[in-house]
């Protein structure tokens, strides 16, 4: 016991080293054998550790750009755009040119270009790609676009100058969606490589230990929490190195710790592991566990949960040409019936069948306890986003014992009905809190989001519906989801047809009906109608707010009409909708403020920071027209007056960003999080909602919150049973 007070006390005397600001007594969770005869002149010096002010970004990739099947070098990635090196000293119309033709059909392997465009519109889920870079920037970076570079290092600094102090940097990949994007029509059958993830993880955490030491006047890695305090303390921002991978191992998350500088860890993430199992909320996370494990989730039913699991889907290699289309057809004369080998097919194991009955799906993985007492005795940090209601369970009963505090670096509560099991119960974020846990909030700006349709096609068939001749529109009653009482000004439509459809001169609209009115909104305003296998999402103003009490219907509607086939025009068309789904939004920034609110209080008014997630293939908060925003942003000046950049001056105030060597002006409004620079004017528009002075004022605690964690870390590790 002894050991463990000496090595509280050395790390926080570390903390002296740092420039004097306010005082504050010893963090109460850092707990003392009251039998321990301690020297009072140490309890003296501990009860002054100075208070580093900042807000925290608890979960961010600046190295995706060596990810999902990117070469050593960076090449030929899915990830479009280069963070840059030192400040000011490389060019942005290297780092930020326009898409490389990996983005589009320009290889001459068939197979290949078609699957990396599927990725690319999968992923980026209806988001329209363009290749606009530097110097216009006219269509990246983008707040709703996940396949472009969103981390420029003159973005970080920018953050940095509006208060930003702590930063995860987290080294992160995928094998599965690594294979699909480099696949050519010449491969042999793929296997798994179980070093995957572990060698990627080296080559980034390089490249970040690199970045970081180039920009070293004012940002520099950290291993200590008393290092982290001397590092804000003198102006600076402290990084600290994580992992989000699905199969390293104990052993190697030690290696990456002990060599590599890491000091946070998520011990699961999309597939089971040796672990225990991730949250089930996406069918295509059950497909990467099929191809990582060999197996599919298994699932428990869950009343207080919605979404379930649909058809089990494996990748298949085809090894043969497989022509069941005419677009198959003509691809196959192209490459001389060679289309199908080195593919990979998704397709149906019938043998799963998950149920439809007593509620939505939550992952039956057990939690194993044994894997994970290696990385609590090595003292790291661990986050438990992604794991599922069993994973949260596990790991808040075997850190019971030593007090050992854990953080969810990126998620939303749930205390009733919810979506998915990806949000945690509002239950085991108390007990994370009462240990001195912390949470990163989401910034997506899906907060208070309702879904009125979510419409997929039965068990079996390919289709929703099927409109033609004189069956123009189909309406569906609203889904019956609970009525908090909130006015929505915004729709959201993501749709996808079928491989039937004709692209035509036709309009499609998305229809909300309420007593004796009906609102539309026009899909294709251009009239190019939809062709066979488009997939979009569109946002909409609502004619006037609507509460989900106003809403009685919501569908589709189709100007079905001729069409021209085989020489001839034929009439009638039909248009095929495989899956629609229509959200209604409030105001994004004052839903974010509100939630955020919410769940400061569930944390006991403390314990809260960013989990924005940039770089790491998620959406983040669209800019829109009702967003209030004044520039320029004073931030700083408001919530951290004593904060000083590492030169001692007062960090100044942020106008509207004016890109050095470009007509490109960014405003929080019009393009919301489009980058990580705009951290400071998102937290500058919560600061003008009715929640949100309360809730930016704890987030530039939120490095300090993050540093007491760490510290109560280091004491707890050594009661490790």
């Amino acid at each position: 016991m002894k050991r463990v007070l000496i090595g509280a006390g050395v790390c926080l005397l570390g903390g002296l080293l740092a420039h004097a600001q306010k005082e504050v007594a010893l963090p109460p969770q850092v707990k003392v054998d009251p039998q321990i005869k301690i020297d009072p002149k140490i309890v003296g010096i501990l009860s002054k550790v100075p208070r580093v002010k900042g807000f925290a970004d608890l979960h961010c990739h600046p190295a995706a750009h060596l990810a999902f099947g990117a070469a050593d070098a960076g090449s030929g990635k899915l990830f479009a755009g280069l963070p840059g090196m030192t400040l000011g000293a490389t060019a942005l119309a290297d780092d930020l040119n326009d898409c490389a033709a990996e983005h589009f059909w320009d290889d001459s392997d068939i197979v290949r270009s078609s699957t990396r465009t599927q990725i690319r519109n999968g992923v980026d889920a209806g988001m329209p790609h363009g290749r606009g870079g530097w110097p216009e920037l006219r269509s990246w970076p983008n707040a709703r676009s996940v396949t472009h570079q969103q981390m420029h290092i003159s973005w970080v600094y920018r953050a940095y100058l509006g208060g930003l102090r702590l930063m995860v940097a987290s080294l992160s990949d995928n094998q599965t969606l690594a294979m699909l994007w480099n696949r050519k029509q010449s491969d042999s059958r793929p296997a798994f490589n179980p070093n995957s993830d572990f060698e990627v993880a080296k080559r980034e955490a390089a490249f970040i230990e690199s970045w970081v030491r180039a920009n070293g006047s004012w940002a520099q890695i950290v291993t200590t929490p008393a290092q982290a305090r001397d590092v804000i303390g003198r102006g600076k921002l402290a990084v600290i190195l994580s992992t989000e991978m699905d199969t390293l191992t104990t052993e190697q998350i030690l290696i990456l710790a002990r060599d590599h500088k890491v000091r946070m860890v998520m011990p699961i993430h999309f597939a089971n592991n040796q672990f225990g199992g991730p949250a089930a909320y996406g069918d295509m996370f059950n497909t990467n566990n099929h191809y990582l494990t060999g197996s599919f989730y298994s699932v428990l039913s869950d009343p207080s949960l919605a979404f379930q699991l649909g058809d089990a889907t494996y990748l298949r290699y085809m090894d043969h040409t497989e022509v069941d289309d005419a677009g198959s057809f003509f691809a196959g004369l192209l490459t001389m019936g060679t289309i199908g080998i080195g593919a990979m097919k998704p397709t149906v194991e019938p043998g799963i069948v998950y149920p439809t009955a007593g509620g939505g799906h939550r992952n039956n993985k057990a939690f194993n306890e044994e894997s994970i007492r290696p990385l609590l005795k090595a003292g790291l940090i661990i986050d438990t986003a992604h794991m599922s209601q069993l994973g949260h369970e596990g790991i808040l009963r075997v850190t019971k014992t030593p007090d050992y505090p854990v953080l969810n670096s990126h998620t939303g509560f749930r205390n009733g009905p919810a979506e998915s099991e990806r949000a945690m119960r509002e239950s085991d974020a108390r007990i994370m809190a009462s240990r001195g846990g912390v949470v990163g909030i989401g910034t997506v700006g899906d907060n208070q989001t309702a879904t009125v349709l979510d419409a997929v096609p039965a068990r079996g068939a390919s289709n929703v519906v099927r409109l033609t001749n004189t069956g123009r529109e189909w309406l569906t009653r609203r889904r019956p989801i609970t009525d908090a009482g909130y006015n929505y000004r915004f729709v959201r439509v993501t749709l996808t047809t079928g491989k039937d459809d004709k692209r035509d001169q036709e309009a499609a609209f998305a229809v909300i009906k309420t007593e004796g009115t009906r609102q539309e909104f026009n899909l294709v305003p251009e009239r190019r109608g939809l062709g066979g296998g488009t997939m979009m999402t569109k946002t909409f103003p609502l004619t006037t707010p609507l509460s989900l009490r106003d809403i009685t219907f919501v569908g589709v509607r189709h100007d079905t009409g001729s069409y021209f086939h085989d020489g001839q025009h034929r009439d009638p068309d039909n248009w095929d909708v495989k899956s629609v789904k229509i959200e209604l939004l409030p105001d994004p920034v004052t839903a974010w403020a509100q939630d955020a609110a919410s769940m400061l209080n569930v944390m006991g008014a403390r314990g809260i920071a960013l989990g924005t997630d940039f770089n790491g293939l998620e959406k983040q908060m669209p800019g829109l027209p009702t967003i209030a925003i004044t520039y320029p942003v004073t931030i700083v000046s408001r919530f951290a007056p004593e904060m000083r950049l590492s030169d001692g001056s007062v960090p100044p105030e942020l106008r509207k960003q004016n890109v050095v060597g470009s007509s490109r002006i960014f405003d929080f409004r019009d393009d919301g999080l489009a980058h990580f620079g705009m951290l400071p004017d998102f937290l500058q528009a919560v600061s003008q909602t009715p929640a949100g002075e309360k809730v930016v004022r704890n987030l530039f605690d939120g490095a300090e919150e993050v540093i007491r964690l760490w510290e109560k870390v280091e004491v707890a590790k050594a009661r490790v049973p």
